[in-house]
């Protein structure tokens, strides 16, 4: 049995589902792409503790981009799709 990376449930197999799925739904995909995922296996925590405490700990997108292996557009869109919001410090 399969899981999906980003909610958890049973992927769907058998007659009529491709083999190769690794998420249950597109909706599930756009959620936690596997970008996402290995950036949390890579940690081994889950990726908004991560980016957070890069954040705080460095205040620099691009060098926290440079950090978890990405480009600083896609760590923006990470950060709105995880709502992590900035005030004094990044929370």
């Amino acid at each position: 049995m399969k899981y999906c990376p980003a909610c958890g449930k049973v992927i769907p197999r058998g007659h009529g589902f491709k083999s190769d799925k690794r998420y249950c739904s597109y909706d599930c995909y756009r959620f936690k792409t596997p970008k996402m995922i290995e950036t949390e296996k890579m940690f081994n925590k889950p990726l908004k503790e991560v980016i957070l405490e890069y954040l705080n700990k460095n205040n620099n997108l691009t060098v926290t981009a440079d950090l978890l292996g990405t480009n600083r557009q896609q760590l923006r869109q990470w950060i709105e799709k995880l709502g992590i919001k900035r005030v004094l410090y990044w929370e």
